[in-house]
């Protein structure tokens, strides 16, 4: 319970440090993490082939009124890319170099 609850609180959290790191001061780390919960909460039940687009236009329709039009773009690019494909990525990464690498001898 103790490693989920850490583990879902990094993956909140990460949009907060995406706004920050564009500059945004409008928005709490409390609202962030709720509004990020409940995308959680609604790609879940969606059922679309690895939540593609959903994810994102929930991203983008719930933080939209905290952030300036220009921003929300690039913050949903960054997020998508944080979230799933540097997932995708270290997991390739890691699955070739495990591929490659001689059997260990018992």
């Amino acid at each position: 319970f103790i490693l989920s609850a850490l583990q879902l609180s990094c993956y909140f959290a990460i949009g907060y440090f995406i706004f920050r790191g564009l500059s945004v001061n409008t928005i709490s780390f409390t609202d962030v993490m709720t509004l990020q919960s409940m995308i959680y909460l609604i790609i879940t039940v969606i059922p679309t082939p690895g939540t593609i687009g959903t994810s994102e236009a929930g991203f983008y329709l719930l933080f939209k009124r905290f952030v300036s039009p220009g921003i929300m773009p690039y913050a949903t690019l960054l997020w998508s890319l944080i979230n799933y494909y540097l997932n995708l990525i270290c997991g390739g990464i890691v699955t070739l170099v495990n591929h490659f690498m001689p059997p260990e001898k018992a």
